[in-house]
Formats: C-alpha cells, structure tokens, sequence
C-alpha cells in the first residue's frame, strides 16, 4: 500500500481536494471546531481554506494509492525560524482507512520530518478525549500523556476537555534502531541551519 503526503499550499490542488475536507470537517466537527468557528456555510468553506493556506508547506492530504484518506497540518511554532524547538500536530484519518497501517506509516513520515529534519526537540498534540484512535496511535508512536485540561475548548455550550500529549527527542530515538540513531544523530547541527523543508513524502505498508 502506497502512502504520501501532498502539499497543501498550491491553491490549484486545495481547490481539488476541497470536497475532501468539508466532508471530513463535518464528519469530525466535534474534533476540530469550537463554538467560535464559523457557522455559516459559505464563511465557514472560506475560513478552512484561508486557515490551510496560512500554514503554507506544513499542511498536507494523507493519500492512500492516490486516494485523499485524511489530512495532517502542523502549528504553534515555538522557535526561531532558524531554529525550531517544538510545535503542535494535527491529523484526521478517514474512518475507511483505519487498521490498515495508514496511521503509523504517517505518523513515521511526519516525526522523521520534525526530528531528524527539523532536529525539533518536542512535539506535542491535543485530543478530544472521545478520539480513541488517535490516542491509540500517538501511545504507539511514542507520545506520553501529560495532562487533562479541564474545559479546555467550548462546543455546543459546554466545555469539553482535551488530553494533551507529547513526544521528546530523546524519546522518540530511543525507538528508533540503534544503526538509525548513530546514522542521523552526527547531522544535527546541519540540520539546524534549514529553516524549511518537506519530508519524504512516501512510505509503504503491508
């Protein structure tokens, strides 16, 4: 199975996988909006395309053989643009596509992009704590739970909490083989000095 990232920030192929993502930010409105998210449907379709272009090469489509299976972005950058420390990640991955892989095969992509790319040193995440499978996932990629904060967000009048995870450079090559560590860990100061860069945007499972 063949998966890749797609930049989102050429605004001809955002157009194309717009149907895409209205209907995966109805499907999960609950997860990715609050009461102060635009409501009506014209608003509400400008407000997600200015937000994902805004996010400029950290935005993508999760592809699965050339099919849009979900979407992945990146913010709150704590750094300096030659130098990132830490940042926080998003992703929705389509129903259809869960246990077959899809999820992990990402999730690799993405971390090697920010910790062995970027040489980030924390990447953190927030979830809904009805979102079992991405908690599953980021428990399985290395996240640790840090906290529940309380009333974090409002939706439909109420607040809701949200469970923050986080993952740490130390951590995350602790995992990976020993052969792996040595081969990219010489590189750092390198790597440093990029202050953009895309990832390998494709990975196979079985």
């Amino acid at each position: 199975m063949k998966i890749e990232l797609a930049p989102l920030n050429q605004g001809e192929y955002l157009i194309q996988v717009l149907p895409y993502l209205l209907k995966w930010y109805k499907d999960y409105d609950y997860l990715l909006f609050d009461d102060f998210y635009p409501t009506e449907v014209e608003a509400y379709t400008q407000a997600i395309v200015e937000d994902l272009l805004e996010l400029g090469p950290y935005a993508w489509i999760i592809e699965v053989e050339e099919e849009p299976a979900g979407f992945l972005y990146l913010n709150e950058w704590y750094g300096s643009g030659m130098k990132h420390h830490s940042c926080q990640i998003h992703a929705i991955i389509d129903k259809q596509f869960h246990r077959q892989g899809v999820g992990t095969a990402v999730g690799d992509l993405i971390l090697s992009l920010l910790f062995e790319q970027l040489s980030l040193f924390r990447v953190e995440g927030w979830l809904d704590p009805e979102n079992k499978a991405m908690i599953y996932l980021a428990k399985k990629m290395g996240f640790k739970f840090e906290g529940n904060a309380r009333g974090r967000k409002l939706v439909n009048g109420k607040p809701r909490n949200e469970l923050m995870f986080g993952l740490i450079r130390p951590d995350y090559f602790r995992r990976k083989k020993p052969q792996m560590r040595t081969h990219h860990e010489p590189q750092e100061e390198k790597q440093r000095e990029r202050s953009t860069c895309t990832p390998s945007t494709t990975a196979t499972c079985q």
